[in-house]
């Protein structure tokens, strides 16, 4: 029979929805609060959470039915593009990962010269909290952050990364750095994959840098040009169906949004502009 009942996963279901509210400032809506639109049965995140215990919620967006897509465009795709990117790194454990520490993508840095490699990371249990909200997830000091060079903590045991300096575990904010000689590592790019531990002993969700050892003169290797692959086709709609970059690049006007999906934007680059995020050169003589 259907009822109101608490689920076990209610606060980490709850600490995830809050997280969200910082990067969107929405309305949590659920039974017993003030938002809460209405019931409905049959549900699919309902049905996931009974059925495998997966956590999923409903984001209501936007300010209409039939939304204006410059509203869409400039306000609800930046407000929402990061919920979704902090849904994917949460979702290997999303009842447990939101309680940690979270390190923003602004607060790590790293920094090469010579075979030196600094990295600094600034963790923090509360800089996720939305404005103005009365629920607090786990409000605990952060214990540790742990560094690791091309390996995911999730593939490694817990003790596998490194430590870093400057965390003591008496604040809920907290810096660390680390000092690393790469001097081993091949020529290329390579990863940085840095997670924050709270006093409490929940892990927060992992954040990543990336860092390029050069040739023999010890500089970085120039970027690839930025091109659009003229061989790709990515899937537009069922009507549309599979287009290439050439037809995208015709049809910005219209199409633009398909730049928000990595698929397009990673095989189009210089339609798209998104030369610098993929770490590639504008090609000046084509522009």
């Amino acid at each position: 029979a259907h009822g109101e009942y608490e689920t076990l996963n209610d606060e980490g279901l709850e600490t995830l929805a809050n997280k969200f509210r910082a990067f969107n400032d929405y309305e949590l809506a659920g039974p017993d609060t003030s938002g809460f639109l209405y019931p409905a049965s049959g549900v699919t995140d309902d049905f996931a959470y009974g059925r495998f215990g997966a956590a999923g919620m409903t984001l209501e967006l936007g300010t209409a039915f039939y939304q204006g897509c410059s509203y869409f465009n400039n306000n609800v795709v930046p407000d929402n593009i990061p919920v979704f990117t902090y849904s994917a790194k949460v979702a290997g454990a999303p009842y447990s990962l939101p309680k940690g520490p979270d390190i923003p993508t602004e607060e790590l840095t790293v920094s090469l010269a010579g075979n030196d490699l600094t990295i600094t990371a600034k963790a923090s249990e509360v800089a996720l909290y939305p404005p103005g909200s009365e629920y607090t997830t786990d409000e605990q000091n952060i214990a540790s952050i742990r560094v690791y060079i091309d390996v995911h903590p999730d593939d490694v045991a817990p003790s596998a990364g490194t430590e870093m300096a400057g965390v003591d575990g008496s604040s809920s904010e907290a810096t660390g750095t680390l000092s690393v000689d790469v001097a081993s590592l091949s020529q290329g790019k390579h990863m940085v994959y840095v997670q924050a531990t709270d006093t409490s002993g929940y892990k927060g969700p992992v954040t990543v840098a990336f860092f390029t050892v050069g040739g023999d003169d010890g500089g970085e290797e120039p970027p690839q040009n930025c091109a659009d692959d003229s061989d790709a086709t990515f899937l537009v709609t069922k009507i549309e169906q599979t287009k290439d970059c050439e037809w995208l690049a015709k049809n910005m006007i219209r199409f633009d949004y398909l730049c928000t999906f990595v698929s397009v934007a990673s095989i189009c680059p210089k339609t798209c502009e998104t030369c610098d995020t993929f770490g590639l050169a504008a090609d000046e003589s084509s522009s």
